[in-house]
């Protein structure tokens, strides 16, 4: 069987592009956001703009450069919510590797606090396959 190896290829440095997007509502029309189990098994956000993240293995600068391509972080550095009324639900594994795990707890719980405030939202689903 083959082995490949990546310590010898020199990768880009990490650039963060930021995607476009349009919405068409209204803010006055949206409906709350409905979440059912504890912890959260089922949201529902009519209205709203979804984003859903996937595993991010303890990795806070792709972190942040995720978040910021999505349109939700700032990209100043000051770690604060631009996503207005949108909800990001975050999925998979934090926790099984790399050294940011609870930098990036504490950023999705920062962010949280900052997205309900506009009538956004961040959502965890805690997930570790074995």
């Amino acid at each position: 069987m083959a082995a490949l190896s990546l310590n010898s290829i020199s990768l880009p440095p990490l650039k963060c592009r930021k995607l476009s997007f349009c919405c068409s509502y209204v803010s006055a029309s949206l409906r709350p956001i409905a979440v059912t189990g504890n912890p959260p098994s089922f949201v529902s956000a009519p209205g709203r703009r979804i984003v859903a993240v996937g595993d991010l293995h303890g990795d806070l600068s792709k972190t942040r450069c995720a978040l910021q391509m999505a349109g939700v972080l700032s990209s100043d550095g000051q770690d604060l919510w631009i996503g207005g009324e949108t909800v990001v639900v975050q999925l998979g594994d934090i926790l099984d590797r790399g050294d940011g795990e609870i930098a990036i707890l504490s950023l999705l719980r920062s962010l949280d606090a900052q997205a309900k405030l506009t009538g956004g939202a961040v959502f965890q689903v805690w997930v570790n396959l074995y």
